[in-house]
């Protein structure tokens, strides 16, 4: 079994300008792991699109 799942969570609050942070996570050949992002996105579709990109990478592998 394998899967994989963007996040996206809202800042608002943890910081002074707010925004949005993202991970993706997945279970692969029987681990599973996270990947955060490691950045604040000023807007979620900004945070949804690194998901994306994330995603396509570890398809890619």
């Amino acid at each position: 079994m394998e899967y994989i799942r963007g996040v996206v969570i809202a800042q608002e609050g943890r910081v002074a300008s707010g925004g949005y942070t993202a991970y993706i996570e997945y279970f692969k050949h029987g681990f599973a792991r996270q990947q955060w992002a490691g950045q604040i996105f000023p807007a979620a579709e900004q945070a949804q699109h690194w998901c994306e990109d994330a995603i396509a990478q570890l398809q890619s592998r």
